[in-house]
């Protein structure tokens, strides 16, 4: 008799994980989104494509230029089974950019079955931590649909009616097996049954379920929010990072040790945090000085420059490699009078031909002396509003070519009326 009561005990054992497996009464498929709409756009954001739907699959992509920019979108969710559903805002995944939360009066959204209820998802620029330079941002997160709100979700759903089926023949083949045929006590079969309804009840009360809808959002950070601090101030501070002593001439001063001027793929270390933005700049822009190269570095990857450009990279005597200024935005420099001027190993151009100088109206000595063969780099510069050209390239010996600037009228008009000088 032993043996058949161990027998039992070993198919209670069986029974036991089939219970809390079997822990669910609710089905995803209850769940349907009907559709998702753009509801708000703030500041200057936009909306890259059409969000879209696809089964619990939503897709987002918008653009955000600034940090108090945000997007709204009003998701139709459908109850389409018999029980009452919550959508709790704590089990959104937090981005490592963006914050994602629900715009509601409630703790909660709740379902009843057979309704449709709108969620609003806001998606908002998280405030920025120094070092967090990513402009092109793509998160995934869950929206949890649960059938008792006070339970966690799961992230596996079972089968309720097979699992259930299944511990109700587990149950009967104990009880026969280990009572109704080896044991003749049918008050020791009833205790069985009464014991596997108790383990049943209680774990299938507290069931919960995995619902999720999934949205996938992908943002773009495309913000204009570091500033350099006007040309001159500029063109000291990085000559005194590079060990030259300014003196009364000020931006004037010739430097002979700074040979590059790059951008930095990395945040610099702390010690190198050489604040070279404007006090206006919502963003920092750094610089330092390593071994013949002048580096910069921004969580702006396409930083500006102030009203005053001037100076910008002048008096570098040595400097061959101006390839940091690509990436820079001169469209808001209204001056770029003496930008390379004494550059005079300065041969490259062409990080700086695809500037925008439209709001430009000085140029004076802004490239005297440089050692450019030619002027192919600056074809596409707008000078419609530049009415001083003083020395723009004199003592440019070593040009060759000048056709790139054929189309700057401007210049001719100078040159015909004696004001200006090669």
């Amino acid at each position: 008799n032993m043996k058949k009561y161990l027998l039992t005990i070993i198919l209670f054992i069986l029974i036991i994980p089939t219970v809390v497996f079997a822990a669910s009464t609710c089905n995803p498929s209850d769940i349907e989104i009907k559709s998702i709409t753009l509801s708000k756009l703030v500041g200057n954001s936009e909306e890259v494509t059409q969000a879209t739907v696809n089964n619990k699959n939503i897709d987002i992509d918008v653009k955000l230029y600034d940090p108090n920019d945000y997007v709204e979108y009003t998701i139709l969710v459908k109850n389409k089974g018999r029980d009452e559903y919550f959508i709790k805002e704590e089990d959104l995944e937090e981005g490592q950019f963006l914050d994602y939360e629900f715009v509601h009066e409630n703790d909660s959204y709740k379902i009843e079955p057979g309704e449709e209820k709108e969620i609003t998802l806001r998606v908002k620029y998280k405030e920025r931590v120094e070092g967090n330079a990513n402009y092109v941002s793509t998160d995934s997160l869950s929206l949890n649909i649960i059938d008792n709100q006070t339970v966690k979700v799961t992230n596996t759903l079972k089968n309720v009616s097979v699992a259930v089926i299944g511990l109700i023949i587990l149950v009967l083949a104990s009880i026969i097996i280990g009572g109704g045929v080896l044991i003749n006590n049918k008050k020791m079969n009833l205790l069985i049954l009464l014991i596997c309804l108790a383990i049943l009840i209680p774990i299938n009360t507290d069931a919960s379920c995995d619902a999720t809808i999934d949205v996938d959002v992908k943002v773009e950070l495309d913000s204009k929010n570091a500033i350099f601090k006007a040309g001159p101030d500029f063109n000291m501070q990085i000559k005194t990072l590079a060990g030259t002593t300014i003196g009364d001439n000020g931006p004037y001063t010739s430097n002979d040790t700074i040979l590059a001027f790059k951008k930095s793929t990395t945040e610099p270390p702390q010690a190198n945090k050489n604040i070279a933005s404007a006090d206006n700049s919502p963003l920092p822009i750094y610089v330092w000085f390593d071994n013949g190269t002048i580096y910069w570095w921004s969580e702006d990857d396409t930083p500006s420059l102030g009203e005053n450009g001037s100076f910008f990279l002048a008096g570098l005597n040595n400097a061959t490699d101006i390839s940091g200024a690509a990436t820079i935005d001169a469209s808001n420099a209204t001056t770029l009078d003496d930008l390379f001027p004494m550059c005079s190993e300065l041969v490259d151009l062409s990080p700086i031909s695809n500037w925008n100088t439209s709001n430009n109206t000085n140029l004076t000595y802004s490239f005297y002396g440089v050692k450019a063969t030619n002027l192919d780099a600056l074809s596409k510069w707008d000078v419609s509003k530049v009415t001083t050209m003083i020395q723009t390239f004199g003592y440019t010996h070593n040009l060759t070519n000048i056709d790139g600037i054929s189309n700057w009228e401007l210049m001719l008009i100078l040159l015909a009326n004696g004001m200006y000088q090669m």
